[in-house]
């Protein structure tokens, strides 16, 4: 593991990648998707990850294109942050390329969140007859961005390409990198359509109490005097009823104290006392019979 502002941070990390370089010939269509989502805990630098991908091919411009490979949920045991998909893909005449990637990232513990950077849509849609509507947003060029997307691709001329990244942030825990449709649908009459999303969540670390709240109201009613209510006891009782307030309580010692100073405890030195005064009383009157004879 590594160790980055006293947190900790994972040393590995896995890569999804799918349809690259596919669909060489004209015609073809491609649709292809990423589901992701990340669990981190920073305090103890554990990851974990799910991955879902469909790919799908078939006619260009056929939906749905009929021929379809999807994963599943699939667990994954460590975080799966970087993504490279349809780059280089749809080089013939007249085909169509669908990409997206949905990224959640929950955080456990103390991190931020800051907007992911783009870099997209850099020497793209070149060779003219651009097919309208074609839409690059945001128009951004970012040196290592955090979404690297729609460079260089639909430069055949007559083509078309949408490509979105909506709201997205990333996080000071660990990097995300999505790479896609870079160098793509470069044939004549292409079209291009790729989507990057990526939601951060940050949720507090959980905290252990240590159970410091049981047995306070036995505490207190036990150590003024236990007789006063529920919670110390019956007055003057050998064992009181404190530990009924609650687990851990000091009721019944306090019940225990008082019993100590009550009367039961008493009553052998009162019976002592009354038969010395009887001793002593007789021991007068036989002295007073003595001296009379």
């Amino acid at each position: 593991m590594l160790t980055i502002g006293g947190a900790t941070a994972p040393a590995q990390a896995a890569t999804s990648t799918q349809c690259n370089a596919v669909g060489g010939g004209g015609g073809q269509g491609y649709d292809c998707s990423v589901e992701i989502t990340n669990l981190f805990d920073v305090a103890t630098g554990l990851g974990s990850s799910t991955v879902r991908t469909i790919a799908c091919n078939g006619p260009a411009n056929t939906d749905p294109l009929p021929t379809c490979i999807d994963s599943g949920i699939l667990p994954v045991a460590e975080l799966t942050n970087i993504v490279d998909q349809c780059n280089g893909a749809v080089g013939g005449n007249g085909g169509s390329l669908y990409c997206s990637v949905s990224m959640v990232n929950t955080i456990i513990g103390d991190a931020t969140v800051a907007d992911a950077t783009v870099n997209q849509c850099v020497g793209s849609l070149g060779g003219g007859g651009t097919v309208e509507p074609s839409i690059c947003d945001p128009v951004q060029s970012t040196t290592g961005a955090t979404v690297t997307q729609c460079n260089g691709s639909v430069n055949g001329g007559g083509g078309r390409m949408n490509c979105t990244v909506g709201p997205s942030t990333t996080n000071s825990a660990f990097p995300v990198s999505i790479t896609q449709c870079n160098g793509s649908a470069e044939g004549t009459g292409n079209l291009m359509e790729c989507s990057t999303s990526i939601t951060t969540i940050i949720q507090p670390a959980e905290t252990d109490d240590g159970g410091t709240d049981g047995g306070t109201g036995g505490g207190t009613g036990g150590g003024t005097g236990g007789g006063t209510g529920e919670d110390g006891g019956t007055t003057g009782g050998g064992a009181g009823d404190g530990t009924a307030s609650g687990t851990g309580g000091s009721g019944a010692t306090g019940g225990g104290e008082l019993a100590a100073t009550g009367p039961a405890e008493a009553m052998p030195a009162l019976l002592a006392l009354a038969l010395a005064l009887i001793l002593i009383g007789g021991t007068a009157s036989l002295r007073s019979i003595r001296r009379a004879d």
